[in-house]
């Protein structure tokens, strides 16, 4: 009887520990850390209108790439697996095409759903002071900046940073 108490106390706290998931790795820096995730609107590649505003109360994430950009393709489907798995989360990309037609096509190939805006003359890269592809900004639902990631997220680093921003 012992053992099956213990069992049944021991249960939860394991199932607890294994579901925890690790901090993110330390954010690149940023002059938008800490600070209200800058607003936006515009219509999307698929000419629906969007407004950040839409994301208000729920976590956000910000991916900014470019077709031209090898690692983006590898972040942009990692997006789309993290979108695909959390319903609560507002996720729009940002693209730093030339045209709009090849963020259409890549966004396309890659199977990419959530709302992609195009961004040709740089405008929304500089307000948010983007200096590398990609670069993509997690925002807690009070809509503060929590972490930035660079060129080397993972796909699991942006898990523990949306994780982490729900706190």
């Amino acid at each position: 009887m012992r053992i099956a108490i213990r069992a049944a106390l021991a249960l939860p706290m394991l199932f607890a520990l294994g579901c925890s998931t690790s901090p993110p790795p330390p954010s690149q820096p940023s002059p938008l850390l800490a600070h209200i995730l800058p607003s936006f609107d515009g219509k999307t590649l698929a000419q629906t209108p969007l407004d950040t505003t839409q994301g208000s109360g729920r976590p956000t994430v910000v991916k900014f790439f470019s077709s031209e950009c090898a690692r983006c393709k590898v972040t942009l489907e990692a997006m789309q697996r993290i979108y695909e798995d959390d319903s609560d989360l507002f996720v729009v990309g940002i693209a730093e095409d030339e045209s709009a037609d090849a963020a259409r096509r890549l966004v396309d190939d890659l199977g990419v759903h959530f709302p992609v805006l195009h961004d040709p003359t740089g405008q929304l890269a500089r307000r948010y002071r983007v200096a590398k592809m990609p670069t993509t900004f997690v925002a807690s639902a009070n809509g503060n900046v929590s972490w930035v990631g660079g060129p080397e997220q993972t796909e699991d680093a942006v898990r523990a940073a949306v994780s982490a921003a729900r706190d």
